[in-house]
């Protein structure tokens, strides 16, 4: 573009050359804010400074869509996630082949750019600044990025984890979600099978694990760690000395096709024989002392997981 040339965007296909308005933006610069207020395929018309005709630019045509309505995503698996970290961000919404999404600091959808491919509904996010962010969405041939209502993310620093199932290996960390209430194979090896199950805390977007179980592979021997679902009604001074106050332990070994003989655990005195599960298992006593976040459960000493140990070397 010359000084003193000017264009317009005409929404009649091919009509350049008789158009009305006439070109009347200055593009003189290389470029324009132009404000097109009906949906629909535009031609682009320029005149060149000192003309007097309307040309028809080549190979160049605008489509202007409806905005993204501010509603396509209505809910998402997370409220709270932790900081620098892989988490499968699941959306619930009217999401479409070639949507995108991004979330950004409160506030920023107008600046951000949505480049988060959200055709199959789950888009991983990682994000590291701790905070409270806001979901922008781009629906698909778009070129806005609207904040999408009622929907926002908070980041929290790791020590304040809102969330439990994490997967570790190496320096990749990652969050996962299972169906609640139920076991599920979550790590297996030549000498033992670790199963868990879920449940919610304070939404379906929060999870912790309530139980465990450690198995030989054949499944025939096992040893299973719950929470006691009792806590508030606890009575220490009824229970005998160095019982487990925040969990229930329970093993169980199969003989021939016989139904498993399932033995309590009651407490840190019992000793699990090494022949059981080819390993020593102990528990960890947790004292106020130790560095973890939370030693107690309300005035209940945790109980801690069990620890195989193998034979030495």
């Amino acid at each position: 573009a010359g000084a003193g040339d000017t264009a317009e965007f005409i929404g009649t296909i091919g009509v350049c050359s008789t158009a009305a308005p006439t070109p009347s933006i200055d593009i003189s610069s290389g470029s324009a804010t132009i404000t097109i207020n009906s949906l629909g395929t535009y031609d682009l018309c320029v005149r060149s400074s000192g003309q007097t005709d309307s040309v028809k630019q080549t190979s160049i045509s605008l489509t202007v869509k409806a905005a993204t309505s501010p509603t396509v995503i209505t809910s998402i698996n997370y409220h709270t996630i932790t900081i620098s970290m892989d988490h499968n961000i699941r959306l619930y919404g009217s999401y479409q082949l070639g949507d995108f999404a991004i979330f950004a600091p409160i506030g920023t959808c107008a600046s951000a750019t949505p480049n988060i491919d959200a055709t199959s509904g789950t888009i991983i996010v990682n994000l590291g600044a701790t905070g409270q962010y806001d979901l922008c969405y781009r629906a698909v041939g778009g070129s806005d990025s609207v904040k999408q209502t009622g929907i926002s993310l908070w980041v929290a620093a790791a020590s304040a984890a809102g969330s439990d199932p994490i997967a570790m290996f190496g320096d990749v960390r990652r969050e996962f979600r299972l169906p609640p209430g139920r076991m599920f194979e979550l790590l297996r090896g030549p000498d033992v099978v670790l199963h868990g199950s879920t449940f919610e805390g304070g939404g379906p977007y929060e999870q912790w694990f309530d139980r465990f179980r450690v198995s030989s592979p054949d499944g025939r021997r096992w040893l299973e760690v719950s929470m006691k679902k009792d806590l508030a009604s606890y009575n220490r001074s009824a229970a005998p000395r160095n019982a487990f106050e925040t969990i229930e332990v329970a093993m169980a070994g199969v003989r021939s096709l016989d139904p498993p003989d399932v033995v309590p655990v009651w407490g840190h005195d019992v000793v699990i024989p090494f022949s059981f599960m080819g390993a020593d298992i102990v528990f960890r006593r947790i004292q106020r002392h130790h560095n973890i976040q939370f030693p107690t459960i309300g005035g209940l000493r945790r109980g801690g997981p069990p620890l195989p140990r193998g034979p030495p070397p």
